[in-house]
């Protein structure tokens, strides 16, 4: 019996009630992407926070818009691009204990979710994968294959920064993205 809908609909039955971890029980959804798929540019967090989890998709508050409005600024200065853009997450749950977001999340659910994380790497079939924060970064550096990959710093980390880093972390992410684009 041949598969019905389109690979985003498979993808998205597939893994929308996922119970691979414990994380299942405490979350309200799976998020699993946003953007256009498939995409020239992935972009991978750490995972959902508690905005994205109400939702159901990545970096849709503040950490989000301000990783957004980075984006748009680097393609500013990369006149006539205009490259296909999605956002996912190593683990699609909320890392939560007791109602309370936890800052990384815990190794056996990034291992448990790195079936569901290549996944969306497949069906995005990515020119470029930017890892954004370094517990991303490190668990990326192990599945993406051979795709060209660049970091970035969490824009959360950026809006926790103190007042006078803030302006320099912004620019750099900014300049780190106008370089990546242009490779593509």
């Amino acid at each position: 019996m041949p598969s019905l809908g389109s690979p985003w609909q498979r993808y998205k039955a597939k893994w929308e009630n996922c119970t691979l971890c414990y994380l299942c029980e405490v979350r309200k959804n799976v998020v699993l992407c946003r953007g256009k798929i498939p995409c020239d540019v992935l972009f991978i967090g750490e995972a959902p926070g508690l905005n994205e989890d109400a939702i159901g998709q990545p970096f849709i508050g503040p950490a989000g818009k301000l990783l957004d409005k980075q984006i748009e600024e680097a393609l500013e200065h990369c006149p006539g691009m205009d490259p296909r853009i999605a956002f996912g997450n190593l683990i699609g749950c909320v890392p939560k204990v007791e109602g309370h977001k936890i800052s990384e999340p815990p190794k056996d659910c990034v291992e448990s979710c790195n079936l569901r994380l290549r996944g969306l790497i497949e069906l995005c079939k990515p020119s470029l994968i930017v890892g954004i924060g370094d517990v991303s970064n490190k668990y990326l550096s192990k599945i993406i294959g051979n795709v060209t990959y660049g970091t970035i710093t969490h824009p959360a980390a950026i809006l926790r920064a103190e007042i006078v880093r803030k302006d320099l972390m912004y620019h750099r992410v900014v300049i780190i993205l106008e370089c990546l684009f242009k490779e593509l």
